[in-house]
């Protein structure tokens, strides 16, 4: 058994059938630099009882300074308030496109991803064309979560956020 399956056995609570699935997709960016750009994912899991599960993938630098031209860092995943929160801080337009419609399947790769992240395995490198999947940046911490990789080309913010939020709808039809 792969370690994907194993993962997924642990931590994936058991899927009633009447469960229901969302994303949001979200940016944020100030101005025309990629410094002050990030891409993030919502996934809501909504119970035949109502109740709400939410999960955030917002893969950022552990030190809150992202650094271009600089090799791997240590990275956290933030919470969807934390990352609210330093937008308003520097002062960032946030955009959100949602929430769509998801699939368990979705759900249960974006369960892996949080946890490989949480795992200390994965670092934060903005551009990460070359230390891939060793560390990463927001834009493909939240695409990679399909199994397959999106080439961004040098998109950042909303731009990358829309081809992300493309990509994983993608992976649903």
């Amino acid at each position: 058994m792969n370690l994907r399956a194993i993962l997924l056995l642990c931590l994936v609570p058991a899927l009633a059938p009447a469960d229901s699935f969302t994303l949001t997709v979200g940016s944020y960016q100030k101005g025309s630099s990629p410094i002050h750009a990030h891409t993030w994912l919502v996934m809501v899991r909504t119970t035949d009882d109502s109740q709400q599960e939410r999960l955030c993938v917002s893969w950022m630098t552990a030190s809150d300074r992202v650094r271009l031209l600089h090799g791997p860092d240590s990275g956290e995943n933030w919470s969807e308030a934390r990352t609210l929160e330093w937008a308003e801080k520097i002062g960032a337009k946030v955009t959100t496109w949602g929430p769509y419609p998801a699939t368990v399947g979705l759900w249960n790769r974006a369960c892996v991803q949080t946890y490989a992240l949480a795992s200390g395995r994965v670092g934060y490198v903005a551009l990460d064309g070359r230390y891939r999947p060793g560390a990463t940046n927001c834009i493909h911490a939240v695409s990679d979560i399909t199994g397959w990789r999106l080439n961004t080309g040098l998109a950042y913010g909303e731009r990358a956020s829309l081809m992300v939020l493309d990509h994983l709808l993608r992976t649903m039809r």
